[in-house]
């Protein structure tokens, strides 16, 4: 039953990706209409619920559970990220060469940076989804609700405050997964990147398999 769940929920992914695609491409203005002002939406919304994934993926390790396996769950998890964020890249540019446009030379600007920008948030989403799916094994439903509210509540949180503003960008996923997918990043945005890349995949997914390894 958990291995068909996610078989939908991957399904559900991609047509979500291509619905987007198709939604964006048809609304945006034709001046407007690039691969990155289609790209962005797209991958946005597919990174919603491909945490969902890995929270399931590590779900069904068996408790307490080894660092191998832990490691190799992970692997495989954000590989099924990166396969759908290259499903995502290829509906995009479809849609970018097929939908008349007016943006000229700028239809494709940025498009190398775009793309593996599109990896990386997605690859990023996953390891969110398998972090909180380790630290709440137990508990997937609470997993799967933690990757969108704590995430997200965050960056409101630090964009309400003037004292915590500047930090935004540092310590929550959204802002780089928005400079990635604009295709516009500096020295200083990917600095921020790889912060939030230790904190939120590296560190989160640290945390998880500590625990997953204790647990009676």
């Amino acid at each position: 039953m958990a291995t068909r769940g996610r078989r939908w929920l991957a399904v559900i992914t991609l047509l979500l990706g291509v619905v987007a695609a198709a939604a964006v491409a048809a609304a945006t203005p034709p001046s407007e209409r690039t691969f990155a002002s289609i790209s962005g939406p797209a991958q946005l919304l597919m990174s919603a619920t491909v945490p969902v994934l890995g929270v399931l993926l590590v779900a069904g390790l068996r408790r307490p559970t080894r660092p191998a396996a832990v490691l190799s769950t992970v692997a495989a998890a954000v590989g099924l990220a990166l396969l759908i964020a290259a499903f995502g890249v290829a509906v995009c540019a479809s849609a970018t060469a097929i939908v008349p446009s007016e943006a000229g030379a700028d239809r494709w600007q940025n498009a190398g940076v775009v793309a593996v920008g599109s990896l990386l948030v997605q690859g990023v989403a996953q390891l969110v989804g398998t972090g909180f799916g380790l630290l709440l094994q137990r508990r997937p439903a609470m997993a799967c609700l933690a990757t969108i509210v704590l995430p997200l509540g965050l960056w409101r949180l630090f964009g309400a405050l003037d004292a915590l503003r500047p930090h935004q960008a540092w310590l929550t996923p959204y802002p780089s997964a928005q400079h990635l997918l604009s295709g516009e990043m500096s020295s200083t945005n990917w600095a921020q990147w790889l912060v939030m890349l230790t904190i939120w995949g590296v560190g989160l997914n640290a945390l998880g398999a500590a625990r997953a390894s204790r647990r009676s």
